[in-house]
């Protein structure tokens, strides 16, 4: 039977039944003590700081803190094996375990798929329909990945033993034979369908129902819609992405919409009543004679809905008042007539530069 000259419970200066919380503490102070960059001058803090996290790997870890305390023979009171097996040492009673274990469960991927939809979608919500393809269980083996009446031949890697000598840090286990998946024996004949591998790959429709509100690069969680496990292995998880296209004509700010709606000089000064688009559709407005670029109105409860909340965001409409471009001399002559005809009382921004102007 193997022994570990190590005492990692001496390490880390905790007790045999320390909790997990305690051995996490207990590295972090030691661990920060002998870091070897607060003791650059001392040459033995290295070698410590190495065995810290050797210790702390094994002991923080519940199956290896399992095996050393075998290896070990201390005793924490841990309930007999669920075989309620005969411990004549810890290499016989794992070695029992591997040959045992057929079949390991295998479990399914998880899965990524990206899905687009507009601002507008994203404001009343959406059902969208895709497929993905994803592994499931070959229908021909069950997942063995061969006719039940296969030839069968030893494992050569293993031969015959299903599991294999691994060299660890400070033991030796025996591991799982990956050429064989434990069995001892491989079986010449593969299955067809799946040449093998136990699993097909197939086209599936997925419905999924977009909540009102949603966030650009949020991730939807579809439990058990990606790959299938095998041998009691979970399924994989599907994980919908939801990218929110740019509008040509709104901006999302949070919860907010805006709209940046251009007026003309006519349009902006006089004012009036005008249409203009919304996410629900097109509304009327009110136009304030005098309008300025970059003046804003804003109309509540009119913008995004707040995400499982029957509140909303505001529409802003911000204002731009466009100057014509590319005008025939005809029109150059009626605007400086208009021009001329406008008092500078009449333009507030420039009246209140001319003043400080004179003052300088």
């Amino acid at each position: 039977m193997l022994t570990v000259e190590k005492d990692y419970y001496k390490i880390l200066k905790v007790s045999i039944t320390a909790t997990q919380d305690e051995i996490k503490k207990a590295f972090r102070q030691l661990a920060k003590k002998y870091h070897p960059d607060r003791n650059q001058g001392s040459p033995n803090a290295e070698t410590i700081f190495k065995k810290l996290q050797e210790a702390y790997e094994v002991l923080v870890d519940p199956e290896k803190r399992r095996r050393y305390d075998q290896i070990k023979g201390y005793n924490r009171n841990q309930r007999e094996t669920e075989h309620k097996e005969e411990f004549y040492g810890f290499w016989e009673f794992f070695q029992t375990q591997v040959k045992k274990r057929r079949k390991t469960p295998v479990y399914g991927e998880d899965l990524k798929y990206k899905i687009e939809i507009t601002l507008k979608e994203a404001a009343k919500g959406v059902r969208k329909n895709f497929t993905i393809n994803r592994f499931e269980v070959c229908p021909s083996c069950n997942a063995y990945g061969h006719p039940p009446n296969a030839k069968v031949i030893t494992c050569p890697v293993c031969h015959g033993k299903g599991s294999v000598r691994k060299e660890k840090t400070f033991f030796t286990i025996n591991q799982i034979c990956e050429r064989c998946k434990g069995e001892g024996k491989i079986y010449v004949e593969k299955c067809e369908r799946c040449n093998g591998l136990g699993r097909i790959n197939v086209s599936r429709d997925i419905s999924v129902n977009i909540p009102a509100g949603i966030v650009d690069g949020t991730s939807m969680k579809l439990t058990g819609e990606g790959g299938k496990g095998t041998f009691g292995g979970k399924d994989g998880d599907l994980f919908i992405v939801v990218k929110i296209k740019e509008d040509p004509l709104f901006k999302r700010l949070k919860d907010d919409i805006l709209l940046r709606l251009p007026l003309s000089i006519s349009e902006a000064a006089i004012g009036g009543i005008i249409e203009i688009p919304s996410l629900e559709g097109k509304i009327k407005m009110e136009v304030p004679a005098g309008t300025q670029s970059g003046d804003r109105i804003i109309i509540k409860n009119k913008g995004m809905p707040k995400l499982e909340s029957k509140k909303r965001g505001n529409f802003i409409v911000e204002f731009i008042v466009e100057v014509p471009v590319e005008l025939t001399e005809k029109q150059k002559e009626l605007l400086t007539k208009l021009e001329n005809e406008i008092p500078i009382t009449h333009y507030p921004a420039r009246k209140e530069f001319k003043k400080r102007k004179k003052q300088d």
